[in-house]
């Protein structure tokens, strides 16, 4: 199984189950590297689940941290470089 920085995987084989949960890295917050990511992610279960002796049949995703499932943004931080016009800052955002 691949290792990641943003999520955690599991695989159980026996119910073509493939269980991803973000993991808790303090506050809850989606942001351009765990959003490449994902990208990242979508493209290794692809590869991955091509193989026969690997069936899949569901996805499960989840959260770390508890009590949180939808992560937002820090709307503070993007309002602020949308109204100073900083869209480089907005491209290269890193909360962690």
């Amino acid at each position: 199984m691949r290792a990641f920085n943003y999520i955690s995987v599991t695989y159980d084989k026996d119910r073509e189950l493939l269980l991803w949960k973000i993991k808790d890295r303090g506050m809850p917050n989606f942001f351009l590297s765990i959003l490449k990511e994902f990208r990242e992610f979508s493209i290794w279960v692809k590869e991955y689940f091509s193989i026969p002796d690997r069936p899949l049949k569901f996805i499960v995703s989840g959260s770390e941290h508890l009590g949180v499932y939808n992560m937002g943004g820090d709307l503070p931080y993007f309002l602020n470089c949308i109204k100073t016009n900083q869209k480089e800052k907005l491209k290269t955002f890193n909360f962690v």
